[in-house]
């Protein structure tokens, strides 16, 4: 059975088309996959108090609903990837974008269901009612401060209160509730960007780090110039310079090496013919304070290594 969606102030429909969506499978399906709708259509979602339109792809006008049928809030325009919610609000209703006039809908309004055929049982309104939370009861209007107004009420005296009803508050219940979402949300994209970047440059300098150590030679002590550093110093001094941006100290390395036929890694640089391993661990501190539960101490140790075969340096 098709029926209307009607303003009880305008006494006109606002769709003549609605479409019900009263199951959790069709709530989360919503407008979903569908590259439009006629200014004729709606869709009707209860219960329902916040909507989204992520993966949408057309903009829509919406109106927040309470128990009684009466407005709470009015969204027009919310394009794709946009959030909306209502306190109060029991149903919603979703409509092209523009299908809505300024004055067609106003705070403090009644939108009730009717059969589009007068023939039709009129019982089904009152039952669609129900189901939608559009319920269908005498005319009554909604006031300043929730109150109730008589229906002999003035159009003048009804429009001025439905004015005086604003969504500040609503808003501000809005932006308390996403804000700390975006945060967690910026914040941990960042964190996990730095930490990738981190662990890229961690395994480069471990590689040249390895390159370096296995041909032999040493560096000069940046801090006494004309001195050679040791062995182990040079790989160490060769890792610092590969990755600028880390501050690495002397105890997150660990050089081993295994001799020809070996089975297992002993401790030290190796001599000639011998596989040479640097290995480093770095402990990197998250910043989002957010993520510290999910992780020991908030932060996470990254561990990198590199094996080659000893060219014919001598053991250190």
């Amino acid at each position: 059975m098709n029926v209307a969606l009607i303003n009880e102030r305008t006494r006109k429909p606002l769709a003549t088309m609605v479409e019900i969506a009263a199951t959790r499978r069709t709530r989360r399906r919503g407008l979903l996959g569908r590259d439009g709708m006629n200014e004729a259509s709606a869709m009707l979602l209860a219960p329902c108090a916040a909507v989204h339109t992520a993966g949408m792809r057309f903009a829509i006008d919406v109106v927040f609903v309470d128990r009684q049928g009466f407005a709470v809030k009015i969204v027009r325009n919310m394009r794709p990837w946009r959030i909306a919610l209502a306190a109060g609000g029991r149903a919603v209703i979703e409509m092209a974008a523009g299908s809505l006039g300024r004055e067609q809908v106003l705070p403090g309004d009644r939108l009730y269901l009717a059969p589009v055929s007068p023939a039709e049982e009129p019982v089904t309104r009152s039952v669609l009612a129900a189901e939608t939370a559009l319920v269908a009861a005498a005319p009554t209007a909604r006031v300043a401060g929730g109150g109730r107004a008589p229906a002999g009420t003035s159009d003048a005296a009804r429009g001025l209160a439905v004015r005086l009803r604003d969504t500040t508050g609503t808003s501000i219940v809005e932006a308390a509730i996403i804000t700390p979402l975006l945060l967690l949300l910026t914040l941990s994209i960042v964190d996990f960007g730095a930490l990738f970047y981190v662990y890229l440059a961690l395994e480069n300098g471990v590689s040249q780090a390895t390159r370096y150590g296995v041909t032999g030679n040493v560096m000069d002590d940046p801090l006494h110039p004309g001195t050679s550093l040791s062995r182990d110093d040079s790989i160490k001094l060769t890792m610092r310079q590969a990755t600028p941006t880390l501050t690495i100290p002397d105890g997150a390395f660990t050089f081993s090496h295994m001799p020809p036929g070996a089975g297992a890694w002993t401790g030290g640089s190796g001599g000639p013919n011998e596989l040479a391993k640097v290995s480093v661990g770095y402990t990197w501190r998250f910043i989002n304070p957010m993520l510290w539960p999910f992780f020991p101490g908030g932060q996470i140790t990254l561990n990198v290594e590199s094996a080659m075969k000893n060219e014919g340096a001598p053991a250190s």
